[in-house]
């Protein structure tokens, strides 16, 4: 008899779901023992229907708790005007490995950078807690902190790597892209259009590279790159956030260079963002340009069902709206073919 008792003591204390508590005290309530010993029998009562009554006493606390939690999942949490870096690390390691530094010490978001210290397709010297995304050629990189939450990654191309981030004005997507002074520049072109082109009626800051000479954002001269790139902004709704008077991004012992530019899509990227070059030490021949988005960065995070429990006869019930006008939506594109 003594293991019979043992083994109700330990069965009344394990965890009960609050579904069960009602259940589970009621025929506590109704045991009556076959035996009689009256300590253990006692012992058992009074810890079982303490373990019981507990979490039936504060349920509603518990309740109006789990409610407001369900209620604070379902709104967007916004935090501190985006901040983002550009720089290029001229493949150099201890400059990439001094980018957490500077990020933190400027509160950024996202990071876009070109040439920086990789190999086999990794970027090196980056905590793994940071989230990192490459070009094909590897020459392109976008580095993302925990403050962006969770970016969605649509693709990679060889000269070009693109990210989405949600913010408060919408989805913004934020492409990195080099061109090498003696590749084609129209490559690189090439790569960030069709970035573009897939992203439609969205924000878009795009930060390059391009190694091309303009007195629209500095040099004393044009080149042939430089009027690819004029051609390629005044093209469409693209905005140049370089500041003429900024200073260099590139400056050397003899001259001076502004290759690293900043483009926007969206009428509220171009009235709103601020740009400036850093004078902080990079340890690379390039400055930090540090880019001020007037927008907010946000998270969203939704309500889970458990399959288990019952979780599936509440989760259909949400699906199925969701569902029918997928179908229709999917059934039109299909028509439109």
């Amino acid at each position: 008899m003594t293991p019979r008792v043992l083994l109700m003591i330990r069965h009344e204390q394990r965890p009960l779901f609050p579904h069960k508590t009602k259940e589970h005290a009621q025929r506590c309530a109704d045991w009556q023992p076959s035996f009689v010993i009256p300590l253990f029998s006692l012992e058992c009562r009074l810890r079982c229907t303490a373990q019981l009554f507990r979490p039936l006493l504060t349920m509603p606390r518990q309740r109006k708790r789990y409610e407001e939690d369900k209620e604070q999942r379902r709104i967007t949490h916004a935090h501190a005007t985006s901040t983002n870096f550009q720089i290029n690390l001229g493949k150099g390691k201890v400059a990439t490995a001094n980018l957490p530094k500077e990020a933190k010490t400027h509160k950024i978001d996202v990071i876009l950078v070109q040439e920086l210290y990789s190999k086999g397709g990794k970027i090196l010297g980056i905590p793994k807690s940071r989230n990192r995304w490459l070009s094909e050629n590897g020459k392109a990189g976008i580095i993302s902190l925990p403050s962006a939450n969770t970016p969605v990654f649509p693709g990679t191309k060889e000269n070009a790597v693109a990210i989405k981030i949600h913010t408060s004005i919408g989805s913004l997507s934020i492409i990195s892209g080099y061109s090498s002074p003696y590749s084609d520049i129209q490559d690189t072109i090439q790569d960030i259009s069709q970035f573009i082109t897939s992203l439609t009626q969205e924000s878009v800051l795009i930060g390059a590279d391009m190694n091309a000479h303009s007195t629209l954002w500095g040099y004393p001269n044009d080149s042939p790159r430089g009027n690819a790139m004029e051609n390629f902004i005044s093209s469409t709704n693209r905005h140049l956030l370089n500041v003429k008077d900024a200073g260099p991004t590139f400056p050397q012992r003899n001259a001076k260079g502004w290759p690293d530019l900043t483009l926007s899509i969206g009428q509220h990227l171009s009235n709103t963002t601020s740009w400036e070059v850093l004078e902080d030490v990079s340890f690379s021949d390039h400055n930090f340009i540090k880019i001020q988005l007037n927008i907010k960065m946000q998270s969203q995070s939704y309500t889970r069902f458990k399959t288990a429990y019952g979780g599936h006869n509440k989760f259909i019930p949400k699906l199925t709206p969701s569902s029918k006008k997928l179908t229709s939506v999917t059934q039109k594109k299909i028509l439109t073919r």
